[in-house]
């Protein structure tokens, strides 16, 4: 039963880019195409469209995504790492899905309540949720790092995937400041490429307690 938690914890960074992406497909025809747009322009857009079932459905699967990517990073932080490292790493991309997920707020006021507020009021809405996202991009970037870091020093994983999660931190953070959009292209192989290999790795390999403050893995038998 734990393996099959784990794995399955594990398998939440395959599952995020798919429910993500495709949630947020699914979520923009009810969306204003630039959220930076004139204060007039997004209210007619959000009289114009009002969100269906297929746009609510797409929001949930949008953060449905981002708690899968919750479960995987706790799961690898706590698998190639422990003590203060472990937690630092959890918290990190915590606080990165914690920031995407409060986000959602203001956006769903916009939808739900657009008609009752001023153009202005509106757009500042929509301003807010837009803001979030370099912030909650950042905060992954440095989770994907610490990741990259701590499985290089552990036995856990295989060192090429370590690499893997620096260079597409690195690749991520100079998207977040030259703002090409493209760059962040390699997180979400990396996502889905570590997650897979966790998963494996936990499928093939049990736990075995052999210090007071983690785990080891050990071959099973």
């Amino acid at each position: 039963m734990r393996r099959t938690a784990d794995t399955l914890a594990a398998l939440g960074g395959l599952l995020f880019p798919f429910l993500a992406i495709g949630g947020l497909l699914l979520a923009l025809p009810a969306l204003p195409p630039d959220f930076s747009g004139p204060p007039n322009d997004i209210a007619q857009f959000l009289a114009d469209n009002p969100p269906t079932g297929t746009a609510w459905l797409g929001l949930a699967l949008e953060m449905t995504g981002f708690v899968a990517l919750l479960a995987f990073g706790a799961r690898l932080a706590f698998g190639v790492a422990e003590d203060w490292a472990a937690f630092t790493i959890g918290a990190l991309v915590t606080a990165a899905v914690a920031v995407k997920v409060a986000s959602i707020g203001p956006l769903l006021v916009a939808l739900t309540h657009g008609s009752d507020l001023a153009a202005d009021s509106q757009a500042v809405l929509f301003r807010l949720n837009d803001a979030a996202v370099p912030v909650s991009d950042a905060l992954l970037s440095c989770f994907v790092l610490g990741a990259g870091v701590a499985i290089l020093g552990s036995p856990v994983l295989p060192r090429w995937l370590g690499w893997f999660a620096v260079g597409s931190a690195g690749a991520m953070l100079t998207d977040l400041a030259l703002g090409t959009g493209w760059l962040s292209l390699p997180m979400l192989v990396w996502f889905m490429t570590a997650s897979v290999v966790l998963a494996l790795r936990i499928r093939r390999h049990r736990f075995e307690d052999t210090t007071p403050s983690g785990h080891r893995w050990t071959m099973a038998s």
